[in-house]
């Protein structure tokens, strides 16, 4: 039984290193190799790991100078006992009949201090190595019972790079992880990332990118690696930084490849197609919740109004390239064209991927003025329609024309007979560009009906607006009473009259503009010039 003032024999069967251990016999006789006898309290050893061994009551106290690996117990021939302590303080197989706090550690910046301590008078089983367990008499350590001090070999401190996970097309998380029995000393931890493997081995600070990250209490570090190239290769290396030694310390190199873009979607239904009378704009029918795809439309087709079949289109239609949004122009009217769509797709790095659709989609361009718009009573001698010539909405511009212009401009003698001496001055219907695309009661307004407009007619003008999407645009609101409720909305353009210019020669015409930089009756202008209509709706001859 191990008491305070008990007389015990210190001896060394081997020496004590970096890997070696001390051992304590209670014996009150004989000798061993290295006896050290006497009555003692207190042994110090002066070796690499200075040890302080030290009888306490039924205890053992151990001093280790340095922070190493340490783990202790009490032995006997046949096994060990079933008490101990490990590096973190915890008790291990400690006997039913002692408690945690027996068994604790105490630490500073320089040392560990162990200490257990088993009650007198208790019960200590052994262990043998095949989970049988053996009992000792009651009164604490029995004879021939040995204690035995391991001083395990100091883990330096090492940096693991650790392989990358999740590698997509644009990014990868890359991995790291510190080895080491004080991440105290680990003030930094960070990836460095280069192009080549020789780079990435410099001095970190050579590199082309350097990404910190945070250090997890296993050891463990990582850091989400974004926005890089598809189909590339990155070399990388996880490093750390020892505050105590002042040293950078470097993982292996790693690499990683990323992903090709490839666009994930599926095409539901027919492509969007606004048409006019001479052109049609298309959008396209993709849907998509791939992250990694920016911007999609549609960037070229092939279309025709002869052929109908894939593989036709392709070999002998006309190839067209549009941006956003695919604009074909200068079609016939009323006209079924038929067209094979690209469709591109744009990265959020710009990639660029384009696809042929593997579906033939038509569509048939406007036959004549009257499928849109309608005849707006604003309460005044004439209906003005809802929309310009040639537009498919009030905020369109529609088709510019030469004044007179019906299949072709006014030209020979038709341009002659209109004249202030004697002539026409007035549009007749057969040259009037309205009348022409519209028949019926349709024509162009004359210059007294314009006049008529914006005088009996609140003008506002209203800026493009961006949520909506409309562009800038001027209101025409009627103020002749019981018709306040009515209005028409004209672009921001120029407009013809029938009229001709009776001020400022023959050759000229009239035209009107109610935009608010350029709201104007314009007399001399060239006839051969291009301007937009608005038609007007009159059930009268005139």
């Amino acid at each position: 039984m191990w008491i305070q003032g008990s007389t015990f024999d210190f001896y060394y069967p081997a020496p004590l290193g970096r890997n070696g251990y001390v051992s304590l016999k209670n014996q009150n006789s004989g000798t061993g190799r290295y006896p050290l006898k006497g009555h003692c309290t207190i042994v110090q050893t002066n070796s690499l790991n200075s040890i302080i061994l030290r009888p306490l009551g039924a205890g053992l106290r151990i001093l280790v100078n340095e922070k190493r690996k340490v783990s202790l117990n009490a032995r006997t021939e046949q096994g060990r006992f079933v008490v101990g302590i490990d590096s973190t303080g915890a008790a291990v197989l400690a006997p039913p009949e002692a408690k945690a706090e027996d068994c604790s550690i105490f630490s500073n910046d320089y040392s560990y201090e162990f200490r257990i301590t088993v009650p007198a008078g208790i019960k200590l089983s052994f262990y043998d190595g095949e989970t049988l367990l053996k009992t000792t008499r009651e009164g604490g350590f029995s004879p021939g019972t040995w204690a035995t001090i391991t001083i395990g070999e100091e883990v330096p401190t090492q940096v693991q790079t650790l392989p990358a996970t999740e590698v997509g097309t644009y990014n990868a998380i890359v991995r790291g992880k510190v080895i080491t029995d004080d991440l105290s000393k680990i003030s930094k931890v960070f990836f460095v990332f280069a192009d080549s493997r020789e780079r990435v081995i410099q001095k970190h600070w050579q590199a082309s990118y350097e990404m910190e990250a945070t250090l997890e209490e296993d050891g463990s570090f990582s850091c989400s690696r974004r926005m890089l190239d598809s189909k590339k290769t990155y070399y990388y290396a996880a490093y750390a930084y020892d505050s105590r030694n002042y040293n950078y310390l470097m993982g292996d190199v790693h690499s990683f490849t990323t992903k090709s873009f490839y666009p994930k979607y599926t095409i539901e239904g027919d492509p969007k197609c606004s048409v006019t009378f001479t052109s049609a704009s298309i959008g396209h029918n993709v849907k998509t919740d791939d992250p990694n795809i920016k911007t999609v439309s549609i960037g070229q087709c092939y279309f025709s109004k002869e052929y109908s079949t894939r593989e036709e289109l392709i070999q002998k239609g006309t190839l067209w390239t549009g941006s956003i949004i695919m604009n074909i122009k200068d079609l016939e009217r009323g006209t079924t064209y038929y067209f094979v769509p690209m469709y591109r797709f744009y990265s959020i790095n710009n990639d660029r991927v384009e696809f042929w659709g593997d579906k033939v989609y038509s569509f048939t361009t406007l036959s004549s003025d009257l499928e849109i718009g309608e005849a707006v009573d604003l309460g005044l001698s004439v209906k003005w329609r809802s929309c310009n010539l040639g537009a498919t909405g009030p905020y369109g511009y529609g088709e510019a024309y030469s004044w007179g212009e019906t299949s072709e401009p006014l030209s020979g003698e038709k341009y002659d007979k209109y004249n202030k001496d004697g002539g026409s001055v007035i549009l007749s219907k057969e040259d009037d560009s309205a009348h022409y695309r519209m028949g019926g009661y349709w024509r162009m307004p004359t210059l007294e009906e314009a006049l008529e407009l914006k005088n009996n007619c609140e003008i506002t003008y209203r800026s493009y607006d961006s949520i909506n999407g409309i562009p800038a645009h001027t209101l025409i609101r009627s103020k002749v009473p019981g018709y306040t409720d009515k209005f028409i909305i004209l672009p921001n353009v120029s407009f013809w009259t029938s009229s001709l210019d009776l001020i400022y020669g023959s050759h000229n015409a009239c035209m009107f503009n109610f935009s608010p930089n350029y709201s104007y009756i314009e007399h001399r202008v060239v006839r051969s010039n291009e301007h937009y209509i608005r038609p007007v709706y009159c059930d009268k001859e005139n």
